[in-house]
Order: structure tokens, then C-alpha cells, then sequence
């Protein structure tokens, strides 16, 4: 990633009734399935992120949370840039 605030690692969560979750959709309109680590079921409160297809059961599932380490260039390896950061740089 080029920027820090990039929502692929700066994630934003909003809570919604499980009853929801047919009608939500995310940022590319794809619908949200059920998260494999948290195992959430469809009741109660559920968490998303508007750019994940997965809904959560707790804030502090392990597939949102991100540990993230700024590098220098030279470390980054066979790593590509995010597709958001790359749009946002302007295709470079």
C-alpha cells in the first residue's frame, strides 16, 4: 500500500441487525457471506466493511483486524500494489 489510510487496511466497520443482511450490499455491490474464521450466525448483530464480502460476529475477528508495518521500498519484494492505492496514484 502507498497510503496509510487505503481501505483495504484502514477498515471501517458498521454494525446492522443480522435481518439485514439480505438487503446490504458492498461499495461493488456484491452481497456479504458468512465470515469463515468468526463463524457468525444470522441473528443478532453482525459487522461489515463497506469494501469486504464478509459479515462478522465479533469487531475483533481476526479477518478485520490487520497488522500492518510500514517498509522500505527495496523490502517489498514480489509484493504488488493494492489496486486502490494503484487507481488513487493514478494507474502509475
Amino acid at each position: 500500500h502507498l497510503y496509510a489510510d487505503c481501505s483495504y487496511i484502514n477498515v471501517k466497520l458498521e454494525a446492522f441487525s443480522a435481518e439485514n443482511l439480505p438487503s446490504l450490499r458492498n461499495e461493488d455491490g456484491s452481497i456479504y457471506y458468512a465470515c469463515e474464521n468468526c463463524h457468525p450466525e444470522k441473528k443478532g448483530t453482525v459487522y461489515i466493511t463497506l469494501y469486504g464480502n464478509r459479515y462478522h460476529i465479533s469487531k475483533t475477528c481476526s479477518a478485520i483486524e490487520k497488522d500492518v508495518i510500514q517498509v522500505d521500498e527495496d523490502e517489498i519484494g514480489n509484493r504488488h500494489l493494492c489496486s486502490k492505492c494503484l487507481q488513487r496514484a493514478g494507474g502509475l
